[in-house]
């Protein structure tokens, strides 16, 4: 079957979907990186996944990840996402600390 084309003025329901986001500890010691709700870091001087832990038993966001950051220093960690959640990352054990609803 083959594929239609489509047609100039022709109506798609747009689809908002998260961008990938990359942050680079300022040390250059990890790299973070989404995509949705999806939250993955790599620890760049042992070369391997970090294992994130939050105490809150679920995903650690819900909804699609829209913002992540270290901090100027490279101790904290925060993603931010649509499911207005901000959580605040310790870099040193991976553990959030903190977890904040916007309203």
């Amino acid at each position: 079957m083959e594929d239609a084309p489509i047609e100039d003025g022709e109506n798609h329901k747009d689809i908002e979907v998260a961008p990938a986001l990359i942050s680079v500890h300022p040390a250059q010691e990890s790299v973070a990186v989404t995509v949705g709700s999806e939250l993955r870091v790599f620890d760049l001087h042992g070369g391997s996944a970090v294992s994130l832990v939050d105490d809150s038993h679920g995903p650690f966001h819900k909804d699609s990840i829209r913002a992540i950051r270290y901090g100027a220093n490279g101790k904290l960690f925060v993603s931010a996402g649509d499911d207005k959640l901000v959580k605040i990352w310790s870099t040193e054990s991976w553990h959030c600390i903190c977890t904040v609803r916007r309203y």
